[in-house]
């Protein structure tokens, strides 16, 4: 009968630790693209913009969600479209949140993310 040894990062968790710092990296990094890429469309794209809208985008993170909020900002849900305001008059919102989202996901850029980080930590997983 022989023993078997088993061993690595795999087995003494520091391949757990720096998967979830990576998935932790990109979650941030994804939330900060988006605050950034919205406050740039907000600024440039809406000409009655006086940047204090953008200025109230914040990051927020809850267990494993990046959140993006305009911290409660009363016409935030006009602006995007989703307030029922928008029913009743000609502007239905400009959809930032929905198409920078979109944007994010059609070009993969949390999968390119994650990617980066993980490779910042292929060390910690050999």
């Amino acid at each position: 009968m022989s023993d078997v040894q088993i061993h690595g990062p795999v087995f003494d968790g520091r391949a757990e630790h720096a998967l979830g710092a990576a998935a932790d990296a990109a979650g941030d990094r994804a939330g900060a693209y988006v605050r950034d890429e919205l406050g740039r469309i907000v600024d440039t794209e809406a000409p009655e913009s006086t940047g204090y809208y953008s200025s109230r985008l914040t990051i927020q993170r809850a267990a494993d969600t990046t959140i993006i909020t305009d911290r409660g900002l009363a016409y935030g849900a006009w602006l995007e479209g989703t307030s029922r305001r928008n029913d009743h008059t000609r502007f239905k919102g400009h959809h930032h949140f929905r198409r920078v989202v979109q944007d994010l996901n059609d070009n993969d850029t949390v999968t390119g993310f994650l990617q980066e980080e993980i490779d910042k930590r292929r060390g910690e997983l050999e």
